[in-house]
């Protein structure tokens, strides 16, 4: 069972035809952190997909030793513009969300790409055991458009309309709660669609602080589904708490929250940090990336303890949950970092450092006084033992 998690929605138009490519002077090795999505297939096996540079379109990458090492295949997927999400079920087949939400999918390693049917805008792909989920923004953009969750299944099905109409605001979400579930959260409703698609059930969002919960992020393990919701903002930080349903949504509780901005910040509470990405690994371990910092939950969710090492230095993340111990974190031109036991994480290739500008001199408001005038305006130097003079 797989689970990928998004950070960010998507905005633009797909079409349904064959898409060119061609093979740019590019092709080798190329360094985890050059990827915009990855998808694991096993602890050793990956499928990724290249950030386009202006010299070379992105292209289908895969890696063999856990992440290490990437070696591109195919040709180059031109008109990618960017690159938001990849899933894969082998290194011959791959769906990816490129541009403003087109999906193009490929069944020979990247030597040819063809854009998939869904009218819209895609906003996030999850591949379950046989089927392959998304949801489709049907014009406008991912503030201002309606979703809908569309299915295939897998190999060779046709794409089908599973779902009422989520309506944006906040930004829908989507998560695989299981091999025949998933969860989709929109405009205030939580949509559990089961059984592999044939029976859909609405429920409101719960409510956190007498407000309906205002999603920033969606997890689900098995019947555990979390809701990340978020309270006032400034700063880069943010009220949030942490809701989790056993029931199917029936019911939820909050396990950690952060409720004032100022007030001293309980040990081991829910960072204030604006979040990135929220994932689950298993019933007790989830993960949640914020702009700056990595923090892990071994008991559901109550602890929130910081991860040492992964930074993804304010670029959007995302992560890649093979098990409960193993997963990837891909900061995309900035770095991968991997999970082996759930705890501990590490870069795997080099992280790129951003280069801020130096800041512009300050321009002076007024020349500077004489010398003797600054020297009669200091205060006195006070005696040995005795406080300074207040300035």
């Amino acid at each position: 069972m797989r689970w990928v998690w998004l950070a960010l929605a998507l905005a633009g138009c797909g079409v349904a035809a064959a898409h060119p490519t061609a093979r740019p002077a590019c092709a080798g090795t190329v360094a985890p952190s050059q990827l915009g999505a990855i998808h694991f297939l096993g602890p050793e096996v990956g499928v990724g997909l290249t950030l386009p540079t202006p010299r070379c379109a992105a292209m289908l990458a895969i890696s063999r030793d856990g992440g290490r090492r990437w070696l591109t295949e195919g040709s180059g997927l031109e008109g990618a513009g960017r690159v938001e999400q990849l899933v894969a079920t082998s290194t011959r087949r791959a769906w990816a969300v490129v541009g403003a939400g087109r999906v193009m999918s490929t069944t020979d390693g990247g030597t040819s790409w063809t854009a998939e049917p869904p009218r819209g805008s895609v906003m996030a792909l999850v591949l379950g055991r046989r089927t392959l989920w998304m949801l489709d923004c049907l014009g406008g953009s991912a503030y201002s458009c309606d979703s809908v969750l569309v299915r295939k299944v897998l190999p060779n099905g046709v794409w089908t309309i599973s779902s009422p109409k989520l309506l944006p605001n906040p930004e829908p979400k989507l998560a695989l709660a299981g091999g025949r579930t998933v969860v989709a959260t929109g405009g205030g409703t939580v949509v559990i669609v089961s059984d592999g698609g044939k029976r859909f059930t609405e429920r409101p969002v719960p409510t956190w602080m007498g407000q309906p919960c205002q999603t920033a992020g969606l997890a689900a393990a098995g019947r555990n589904w979390w809701l990340l919701c978020l309270g006032g903002a400034a700063a880069g930080s943010s009220d949030k708490a942490l809701l989790r349903t056993t029931d199917g949504g029936a019911r939820w509780n909050v396990v950690s929250q952060v409720t004032s901005l100022t007030a001293p910040l309980r040990p081991g509470a829910i960072p204030r940090q604006e979040p990135d990405a929220i994932a689950a690994g298993s019933p007790a371990r989830l993960w949640l990336a914020t702009q700056n910092d990595l923090y892990e939950s071994g008991d559901g969710g109550a602890r929130w303890p910081w991860v040492r090492g992964p930074d993804p230095q304010g670029t959007p993340a995302s992560f890649d949950v093979l098990t409960p111990t193993r997963a990837w974190l891909l900061a995309p031109g900035q770095g991968l970092w991997r999970t082996t036991d759930g705890r501990h994480w590490h870069a795997l290739g080099a992280v790129v450092i951003p280069e801020w500008p130096a800041p512009a001199p300050a321009r002076p408001t007024a020349a500077p006084a004489p010398a003797a005038s600054r020297a009669r305006a200091a205060p006195p130097r006070a005696p040995a033992g005795q406080p300074a003079a207040p300035r």
